[in-house]
């Protein structure tokens, strides 16, 4: 089998289809008849290069559109490989989509050193945060719209992590995430990995569900009071945007998921989560394929707009920021990708 690669797409070409194809190329006319019957060896050759012909034209035409779409991410270093920022540069999250401010444009960049991020205005007209930035009386409210099983951050129905929340905690697991481990949730939302991550952990470990918003975090303080192995293994952190409130080397797992293209200072945050992590702790970072193809739950153009910058622009922003990428697993995800790292600079 061929495999041939288009930006953010990956098919493949099968023998049977390559052959197909290549039946309705012309060759040049090096040879008559007579010649091919009595020489097997140059017919041979005329019918590799067919192929080889069928394989280029098959791909210019997905190339330019033509062809079908995947949404399976780029090939990346395999599980225990590393890549150093320097590496990364080819080319150039939980429970919901849009947390921690930022405010306008798309494109690539990761230029705005540890200023805010750039947003659609139009998209944003006051702020990326501002449905979330509710006070604690409004928790009732944001339960309804986001939470409960059936709002936006939970109805597998409605979100791709959602649906494969399991997956992603297992995951985490094979990352070595067990009994007695410290993990931070950034922008834990309604708290939809809250209940899964603390009975993990147990009660000699404990999930800091941090959130900028003070109507989620009295959300998350009424679930974890409702339940006891919650109340022992976790805690609400009510954080600002730019700041992370544990102390230094806190924990040995960060979880950024449908998060990071929501915060305002993503320079400034990554730091922070450099500074509580342990050494070599790991960062997990879960958001959405910059591309309508892959986006079923959405409006088309809504990723363009919504998400500031493609997976390349995110994934040089952490190598920038002194993570060594350690692998892009396949959760079986088609909105979401995935990108582990390890942290090297702290």
């Amino acid at each position: 089998r061929r495999e041939r690669f288009t930006p953010g797409q990956r098919q493949t070409l099968n023998p049977s289809e390559a052959t197909a194809a290549a039946q309705e190329v012309t060759l040049p006319q090096t040879c008559n008849d007579a010649r091919c019957a009595s020489n097997p060896a140059a017919a041979a050759k005329l019918v590799g290069l067919a192929v080889v012909i069928a394989v280029i034209f098959a791909s210019s035409a997905t190339a330019s559109g033509k062809g079908g779409s995947t949404c399976t991410a780029k090939t990346r270093p395999s599980e225990g490989s590393k890549m150093s920022s320097h590496d990364s540069h080819e080319n150039h999250g939980h429970g919901h989509d849009h947390h921690h401010g930022h405010h306008g444009h798309h494109g690539h960049g990761h230029s705005h050193g540890d200023g805010p991020a750039s947003f659609n205005a139009e998209e944003f007209p006051h702020g990326p945060n501002a449905p979330f930035l509710r006070g604690a009386e409004a928790a009732d409210e944001l339960e309804a719209m986001f939470g409960g099983g059936t709002g936006r951050f939970e109805n597998p129905e409605l979100r791709d992590i959602a649906a494969h929340r399991g997956e992603v905690v297992e995951e985490l697991q094979r990352q070595g995430l067990g009994p007695g481990s410290h993990l931070l949730d950034l922008g834990a939302g309604t708290g939809l990995f809250l209940e899964p991550l603390a009975k993990i952990v147990g009660s000699t470990g404990q999930v800091f569900a941090a959130e900028i918003s003070e109507g989620f975090c009295a959300l998350l303080e009424r679930r974890r009071a409702a339940d006891e192995t919650l109340a022992a293994a976790s805690q609400v952190v009510h954080i600002p945007e730019d700041a992370i409130t544990l102390p230094d080397d806190s924990v040995e797992f960060v979880l950024i998921c449908d998060v990071y293209h929501h915060l305002t200072f993503p320079t400034k945050t990554l730091k922070e989560c450099l500074r509580v992590l342990k050494p070599k702790g790991k960062l997990i970072l879960i958001d959405f394929h910059r591309d309508d193809a892959c986006i079923h739950t959405k409006p088309a153009g809504w990723v363009e707009k919504h998400v500031r910058a493609d997976q390349d622009a995110f994934r040089a922003e952490v190598t920038d920021a002194g993570f060594a990428l350690l692998s892009e697993p396949d959760l079986g995800m088609k909105e979401n990708y995935v990108m582990i790292f390890e942290a090297i600079d702290n």
